[in-house]
Formats: C-alpha cells, structure tokens, sequence
C-alpha cells in the first residue's frame, strides 16, 4: 500500500504543478467558442451546408471529439486527485481534525466537479445522430425497381441414330433500375439543420466553461489548502503548495 501511495502522491503532485497551465489552456479553448450563436456564425454555417454530398461541419465535428477527449483525460485527472486524497487520510482520533475536515472538503469540490463533467460528456454523443436525422429530410432518396423477364424456346431434330429428339430450353434476365428521388429543400428544413450546428456550438461552449471551471475550483482549493492537505494532522515543519496565477 505505501508504493501505491508513494506512486499517487508522485504523479498527483505532477498534476498540481500542471494546473495553472491547464487553466489558461481551459481559457483559450472557451474563447474559441466567443462567437457561438452570433449572426455571423450562423451565415457561416449556412454558407459551408453542402446538401448535395451531405458533407460533415468538419469544425464543429472536431471539437465534439476535442471536447469529448478534454473531458474524458480530466476525468481521469480528477480520477487520481480523489484517490491521492482518499489514501492521505490519517489515522481518525479524537481532537484536531482540522486538516481531515479540510481534505473531505476536497474531495467533496473534486466529487462535484466529477459529476458535472459526466453529464457534460454524456450529452456529447448525439451530434451526428441529431444532425444526421435534420438532413435526411433535405437528401435524395435512392430507390430500386426489379424486373424479371423468362422465354422460353423449343426445336426438333430429326433423324440420327436415336430418332427424332425434341429440346426446350429456358431463359431469364433480371433489369435493376434504381432511382432518386430529391425532395423539395424547404428554407425550414435547410434552416433546421443549420440550428442543429448552432445548438451544438452552444453545447460545446458550455461543456468548455465547466471544463474550465473544474480545473480552476479544484486547483484553487488545493492551492490554498496544500499544507493542511498534505500534513492534515500538523506533523510536519513548513509546507508546500503551488501559486495558481
């Protein structure tokens, strides 16, 4: 159990140090969000809709992975925090504790931020199903058409060394005709997938901010609380910590 909690301490300790970073990091991506839901994006949007090969909103379609890895890696991230801290627990006894109280504490912001960060990403896997149902009903519908066509031919030899011989022979072709039918691209029904685009820019912003946030309320409360963190119980001279800006 020590080298477990030896290999803990080391690579959550190298995650604290990484915070700060992760922050500005989480800053960057939510202003790459800074224009959803303006008229221009959404001119953007209906300018780049290809109904004729159906092509993905290849931007939007990579941050939905990028914002889907994010929050999975920090999931993991958090993973590990809360696990360092369960396992730095000191022995209870009675009186001072102050610094288990404040390691609860911890791991309570970390238990929240976890919970808000699956339902982020649990709501991250309907994108292409959503827009795919708003374009079906703008793309051509392709449809096949069977025929099936039999003879039938008939001859008489006469003679030879076995007598007269009658033959009847068969054949069959099969035609396949397939058509497409375009519907009639309704300005509802072009405009409903371009909101699609647009919710889902929404979405994303939002799964950034609580990504965002996640990174700054669990790096803030260990930043301020390091020393009780690490030596709830008072044991050690000094302290350690790390500077969040």
């Amino acid at each position: 159990m020590d080298d477990y909690r030896t290999h803990l301490t080391t690579q959550a300790t190298a995650l604290i140090d990484a915070l700060p970073g992760k922050v500005e990091a989480g800053v960057a991506f939510v202003e790459t969000f800074a224009g959803a839901g303006s008229a221009a994006q959404s001119e953007a949007f209906a300018a780049a809709l290809d109904l004729d090969t159906a092509a993905l909103n290849a931007p939007l379609a990579g941050l939905v992975v990028q914002s889907r890895q994010l929050l999975s890696a920090q999931l993991d991230e958090l993973a590990l925090l809360d696990s360092w801290l369960s396992l730095s627990a000191p022995q209870i006894e009675d009186g001072n504790n102050f610094g288990v109280e404040v390691q609860m504490i911890a791991l309570k912001v970390i238990s929240t931020a976890q919970e808000k960060l699956v339902a982020e990403l649990d709501g991250l896997g309907d994108y292409h199903s959503q827009r795919a149902a708003a374009l079906e009903k703008l793309l051509p519908t392709l449809s096949e058409v069977s025929t099936t066509s039999k003879g039938t031919s008939q001859s008489k030899a006469t003679g030879g060394k076995d007598g007269d011989e009658a033959k009847t022979s068969e054949s069959g072709s099969t035609d396949t005709k397939t058509t497409a039918s375009t519907p009639r691209r309704a300005p509802d029904a072009v405009a409903a997938v371009v909101c699609v685009d647009l919710k889902w820019s929404h979405k994303l912003k939002r799964a950034a901010a609580t990504s965002l946030s996640a990174y700054a309320t669990v790096g803030d409360m260990i930043s301020k609380n390091m020393d009780k963190i690490t030596d709830p119980k008072g044991t050690k001279n000094g302290g350690g910590g790390f500077n969040m800006y």
